[in-house]
C-alpha cells in the first residue's frame, strides 16, 4: 500500500527526541480507532449469541466492512504519523468502507478524550488491555499475536513507561494535534453507501477549533499553522521499518507503475524528511536517484548515486568488513554509473564506467556483475560483433540461471535482428522463448515489454491489425491506468496506447484517438514516456490539417514533430510539400532522408522503416511530376527494399503506385493486374485513406481496361467501377479528405453520364455541389495526377 500523497507535518508540542520509541498523538488516535471498532464488533457478537442489552443486532459488521477495516488498519499502522485531518480523510474519504457507526464512535471518543482531560487518557491503557483479554482468555476480541495485537501491546508498554510529566506532555500535544484538524475541508461521507456523516457530527470538533486563544493550553503556539510548521521539533519521525516500506513501495512504483507513484515534487519532500531521520541509510539516496532520473536531473542523480554507494560500500556499522566486500560495492557502483550515463546518452562516459565494472568483476570473479556489465556492453557497442556478444550473454545467463538477463537479452537480440532484416518467423519463434521465461518466473515487466516489442514488429512488417491486437493485449496485461501494487504501467503500456491512438487516427476516428491520447497524457505527464504520446498527438494534428488543406497548421505540426522524432518530421514534410504541389521541394526533402539513411553505420528499425517509406514517397513525387520512367525506377527500388525488409505494407503501396504509373503510360491491363495483386494487403492492414486511394485506382484501371470491350460489357464494367467508387468516397469522407471525395463524385458523375444513367448522374452532381459549398476546393483537381 502506497503512502499518501500528502506530506505529513503533525503539530506536536513534544520534541522529536521524546517521540522516538514512545506514544504520539497519531499512534494514540489509531489505537482509539481500532478500539472502537473492536468494541462495536464485540457488542455485535454478544447480540448474535443472545446477549442482553440490545434488542436487535446493529448489522454493520459485514464481510466487506471487516475486510476494509483490516486493510485500513494495516495502512495506518505502517504509515508515518499523519495530521488529524489526513487521518480523518483516510477513514471517511471513500477508499475504505468503514461503517458509519465506527466513524461516529471514533469521533465521539476523540471528543471525550479532549474534554475530559488526563483522567480519560489514563483509561486508554486499561481499555486496550481489556481488548486482549475479553470476552475470554481463550477467545479474546484481539489476539495478542496478531498485527493489531502487537501494535496495541506496544502502545500499552509505552504507556507504562510514561511518568506523570510525560503523560501531561502527551495530552498537551494531543490537544494541539486534535485542534489543528480542519474537518470542514474533508468530504463527510463513507464509502459503503451509508448515510452521510453530517455536519452536526463534526460541530463538536469545530466548536473546539473555535476555542478562544485565551483558553488554549500554554504549550500551544498561537501564531498559526505556518509558524508551527517551521518549528524543527514539530515534525514527523520515520522509523527504520517505515522508511524501508516507503522506499520499497515508491521504488517499485517508479520502475513498474510510475503514474501511481508520488509526484516528483512531493516525493522529494518525503525524501528530505527521510534523510533527516535516517541520514546514513543508502536506500533514501537511491530513491532520490530514481526521482532525479525520472525528472531528467543529471547532477542530482550523480550526487545521489555517490551518496548511496558511499553508504552501501562503507556503512558505519561495517568498519571491519573485508576488502572483498568493499570492492564488490565499488564494482556495482561503477555499473550503476554506467547505466546512468547510458540513460542520459553519454556513451563514452558509460563505456569507461562499464570497463571499470568489468575489470573489477574479473578480479573478484563476480559472474553476476559481469553478466550485467556484458548486457550493457552490447547495448552500447557499435561493432559488427554485437550479435556474437548477445548470443554469448544469453548463453552464459542461462547457465547461471539469470532468467531476467536471459529474457532481456532475447528481446534485445530480436530488435537487432529486425533492424538487420532478419527472417520474421525466426524472430517471433525466439520471442516465444522469452515469453516462456517470463511466465515461468512471473516477470510481468518483461512480459509486457515482450508483447509491446511484438506489436512494434508487426507494425514494421505492415500488419497493423496484428499490431492493434498485441497493443490491446499489452494494455490488458499491464493493467493500463491501474493503481494496485501488482499493476505494471510502464513504457510498454504507454507505447501500446499510442499505437492504438495512431491506428484510430489512420482509420479516421479522430475523436476516439484524441480520447486515448488524453488518457495517456494524464497517465504519463513527464518525460521520457511523454515523448510517445507527444509524437502521436502531433501526428493526429498533422493528419487532420493535411486532410483539410490547412497547410500552415500542418507545417506547425511538422516543426513540433522535429522535437520528438527526426524521421517522422522529415517524412511528413515530404507529404506536406506534395499536397501543396511543391514537387521540387518534396524531391529535395526525400533525397535528404535517403542520404541520411545511407549515412548510418548500423541502422535501427526506425531507419529501416524510414528508408522504405522515403523510397515510396520518391516514386510518388516523380509520378506526380510527370516522369513515369524515373517513377518506375524509384518504385522498383522501393519494392526491392520493402521485400528485403519483409515490409509487406510498403511493398503493397509501391505496387499500387507502379500500377498508377503504368496507367499513366497507357498500360491499363498491366495496371489492373498489379492493382488486383497489391490492393488486398492495403485493404486488410492499411490506413483508410490509403485504402480509399487504392479503390479509386482500381476503378480507374477497370474503366481504362474496359475501353476495348463490347458496349454491353463496357457498361457493366463502368457500373462496377461506380460501386467501387462508392466505397472509396465513403473512406475519403470518413478521414475528412473532402477534396478527394469531390474527385470521386466528379468521376462517378462522368461514368453515369457515359452509360446514360442520368438520375444517378444528377444525384452525384448534386452531392458534389453540396460538398463543394461546404468545403471549397483550394487546389486544382488532382484526379489524373494522383493515385
Amino acid at each position: 500500500m502506497a503512502a499518501s500523497s500528502k506530506t505529513y507535518v503533525p503539530l506536536f508540542s513534544v520534541s522529536a527526541k521524546c517521540t522516538r520509541g514512545t506514544v504520539t498523538p497519531y499512534k494514540l488516535s489509531v489505537a482509539i480507532f481500532i478500539q472502537e471498532y473492536c468494541l462495536l464488533k464485540a457488542k455485535e457478537n454478544s447480540v448474535s449469541l443472545g446477549g442482553e442489552g440490545y434488542s436487535s443486532p446493529p448489522a454493520v459488521m459485514s464481510s466487506r466492512h471487516r475486510r476494509d477495516f483490516c486493510m485500513l488498519a494495516l495502512k495506518l499502522i505502517q504509515s508515518p504519523d499523519m495530521e488529524m485531518s489526513e487521518l480523518h480523510r483516510e477513514v471517511t474519504g471513500g477508499r475504505y468502507g468503514v461503517s458509519l457507526r465506527t466513524v461516529r464512535n471514533f469521533k465521539d471518543r476523540m471528543a471525550r478524550l479532549f474534554d475530559e482531560g488526563i483522567s480519560s487518557l489514563l483509561d486508554v491503557s486499561q481499555s486496550l488491555r481489556t481488548l486482549m483479554s475479553e470476552p475470554s482468555q481463550i477467545n479474546p476480541t484481539v489476539h495478542r499475536s496478531s498485527i493489531i495485537g502487537i501494535y496495541l501491546r506496544r502502545i500499552v508498554v509505552y504507556f507504562d513507561k510514561l511518568n506523570f510529566s510525560q503523560l501531561v506532555s502527551l495530552f498537551t500535544s494531543f490537544k494541539s494535534y486534535y485542534l489543528q484538524a480542519k474537518l470542514d475541508d474533508v468530504p463527510e461521507t463513507c464509502a459503503m453507501g451509508d448515510t452521510a456523516v453530517t455536519l452536526e457530527e463534526s460541530n463538536m470538533i469545530k466548536s473546539h477549533m473555535e476555542t478562544p486563544a485565551s483558553s488554549m493550553p500554554a504549550g500551544r503556539n498561537r501564531d498559526g499553522p505556518a509558524k508551527r510548521k517551521k518549528d524543527s521539533s514539530e515534525r514527523v519521525y520515520w522509523s527504520k521499518r517505515q522508511a524501508d516500506l516507503f522506499i520499497s513501495q515508491q521504488a517499485a512504483l517508479i520502475q513498474n507503475n510510475e503514474p501511481a507513484a508520488l509526484p516528483p515534487r512531493e516525493l522529494q519532500k518525503k525524501i528530505h524528511s527521510l534523510q533527516r531521520d535516517n541520514p546514513d541509510y543508502p536506500g533514501v539516496h537511491f530513491l532520490r536517484f530514481l526521482n532525479c532520473v525520472r525528472t531528467r536531473e543529471f547532477c542530482g542523480a550523480v550526487d545521489s548515486l555517490h551518496h548511496c554507494w558511499d553508504r552501501n560500500s562503507f556503512p558505519p556499522e561495517a568498519k571491519g568488513a573485508s576488502p572483498d566486500e568493499k570492492v564488490r560495492g565499488l564494482r556495482y557502483a561503477a555499473l550503476n554509473m554506467a547505466m546512468l550515463h547510458t540513460l542520459f546518452g553519454h556513451s563514452k562516459e558509460a563505456i569507461q564506467a562499464l570497463k571499470e565494472a568489468i575489470m573489477t568483476s574479473h578480479e573478484g570473479n563476480d559472474n553476476l556483475c559481469l553478466q550485467h556489465a556484458l548486457a550493457w556492453l552490447y547495448k552500447l557497442s557499435n561493432e559488427d560483433n554485437k550479435v556474437i556478444l548477445m548470443e554469448r550473454s544469453i548463453t552464459k545467463s542461462t547457465e547461471l540461471n539469470l532468467s531476467y538477463l536471459t529474457s532481456l537479452g532475447i528481446l534485445a537480440l530480436n530488435q537487432l535482428e529486425a533492424a538487420d532484416k532478419g527472417i520474421p518467423a525466426l524472430i517471433f519463434d525466439l520471442s516465444f522463448t522469452s515469453d516462456s521465461l517470463n511466465c515461468q518466473h512471473s516477470m510481468m515487466d518483461l512480459a509486457v515489454t515482450s508483447h509491446a516489442q511484438r506489436a512494434a514488429l508487426w507494425c514494421l512488417y505492415g500488419k497493423m491489425q496484428m499490431c492493434s491486437l498485441f497493443s490491446q493485449l499489452v494494455l490488458h496485461l499491464g493493467s493500463f491506468g491501474g493503481r494496485g501494487p501488482a499493476a505494471h504501467n510502464g513504457e510498454g503500456c504507454c507505447l501500446a496506447a499510442c499505437n492504438v491512438a495512431n491506428i484510430l487516427t489512420e482509420q479516421g476516428e479522430y475523436q476516439l484517438a484524441a480520447l486515448v491520447l488524453r488518457h495517456a497524457k494524464g497517465q504519463y505527464p513527464s518525460d521520457p514516456l511523454a515523448v510517445s504520446w507527444k509524437l502521436s498527438e502531433q501526428l493526429l494534428h498533422f493528419t487532420r490539417a493535411l486532410r483539410h488543406g490547412r497547410w500552415l497548421d500542418a507545417g506547425q505540426a511538422v516543426a513540433h514533430l522535429a522535437n520528438v522524432s527526426e524521421w517522422e518530421s522529415r517524412l511528413r514534410k515530404v507529404e506536406l510539400l506534395m499536397e501543396k504541389g511543391d514537387l521540387a521541394g518534396a524531391a529535395s526533402a526525400v533525397s535528404a532522408v535517403l542520404d541520411r539513411c545511407r549515412g548510418m553505420g548500423q541502422p535501427d528499425c526506425a531507419a529501416v522503416d524510414a528508408n522504405a517509406r522515403a523510397l515510396v514517397l520518391l516514386g510518388e513525387v516523380r509520378s506526380r511530376g510527370g516522369s513515369p520512367g524515373a517513377a518506375v525506377s524509384a518504385l522498383c527500388r522501393a519494392l526491392t527494399a520493402a521485400r528485403a525488409g519483409h515490409q509487406s505494407y510498403h511493398a503493397a503501396l509501391a505496387g499500387l503506385l507502379l500500377a498508377h504509373t503504368q496507367l499513366q503510360m497507357g498500360l491499363p491491363s498491366h495496371a489492373l493486374r498489379l492493382a488486383d495483386r497489391f490492393l488486398p494487403a492495403v485493404l486488410s492492414h492499411g490506413a483508410l485513406h490509403d485504402a480509399a486511394r487504392g479503390l479509386l485506382l482500381l476503378a480507374k484501371c477497370r474503366v481504362a481496361a474496359a475501353s476495348d470491350l463490347a458496349p454491353g460489357a463496357r457498361a457493366a464494367a463502368l457500373a462496377g467501377a461506380v460501386a467501387v467508387l462508392d466505397r472509396a468516397r465513403a473512406g475519403f469522407l470518413k478521414v475528412e479528405a473532402h477534396s478527394r471525395a469531390k474527385d470521386v463524385l466528379y468521376l462517378q458523375a462522368l461514368l453515369c453520364n457515359e452509360v446514360g444513367d442520368h438520375s444517378e448522374r444528377n444525384k452525384y452532381a448534386a452531392e458534389f455541389r453540396q460538398l463543394d459549398e461546404q468545403y471549397p476546393t483550394k487546389m486544382p483537381a488532382t484526379l489524373l495526377t494522383q493515385m
